[in-house]
């Protein structure tokens, strides 16, 4: 992370509340709103607490990446952070992807979290914005994040935001066994667009058929719902995607 680059980013006003650059001060907080979210989850496979958790935490404020906060009325009500990898993590596998290496221009969006009863109202978008200003800050343009497809809102989100579905990742945890995961990329030097002759829509709890298209070269690139179904729409697109 480029300190000199960051030292002018500050958050821009939320939909409710406050937002600010986090600190070591406000590690409490930050697992207690933690416990809070992961207590509530539908499925553990939406979200999940890092290995070690307290030093995940600790590590993004400020030493190998950035984290914000929303607060109302003093409580904090939605935080997020992201790794902007540099020094010794460079080089090494990307979330798990040995073909893939960490360079400099990756920025990598981890939690984006809010509160039980404060959801609905903008901030996981907010959320997401502000972390992508931080990377763009900080001269990053390629951004990947990790999303559930089960969690039809979450991906639903980073596609409005740009991203692209890539494929699936399969990282597995301790704590909880093997995980199942979209890689989603948004790259500031390309802009992705699918073929509309190759449109498919795929149920998004149909992990079978999507591995398929996928594995053809196809990307997702929107979320359609039908009632309570979600489907994620692939296409080929019109480019290759940039080599990272």
């Amino acid at each position: 992370m480029t300190k000199s680059k960051l030292s002018s980013y500050a958050p821009l006003q939320p939909p409710c509340g406050t937002a600010r650059v986090l600190t070591k001060a406000d590690f409490m907080a930050i697992m207690g709103l933690r416990e809070v979210v992961f207590a509530a989850l539908p499925n553990r496979q939406f979200l999940y607490p890092e290995d070690d958790d307290e030093g995940f935490v600790r590590a993004h404020l400020g030493l190998h990446g950035m984290s914000v906060g929303v607060f109302e009325h003093e409580q904090l009500i939605g935080f997020t952070n992201l790794t902007l990898p540099d020094g010794d993590s460079l080089g090494e596998p990307w979330l798990g992807i040995p073909s893939r290496r960490i360079r400099r221009h990756h920025a990598l969006l981890m939690n984006g979290i809010v509160r039980p009863g404060f959801e609905g109202n903008g901030l996981h978008k907010y959320l997401i914005a502000e972390r992508l200003r931080i990377a763009e800050a900080d001269d990053r343009p390629l951004a990947r994040v990790l999303a559930s497809p089960y969690n039809y809102r979450s991906w639903g989100n980073f596609i409005w935001h740009g991203f692209v579905v890539k494929g699936f990742i399969r990282p597995y945890e301790p704590k909880f066994g093997t995980l199942l995961r979209y890689v989603m990329d948004m790259d500031a030097r390309q802009k992705l667009v699918g073929r509309k002759e190759t449109s498919t829509l795929v149920d998004s709890n149909d992990i079978e058929k999507q591995e398929a298209c996928f594995e053809q070269g196809m990307l997702g690139f929107n979320r359609v719902m039908d009632g309570p179904t979600a489907f994620i729409e692939l296409m080929h697109p019109t480019e290759s995607p940039i080599e990272y």
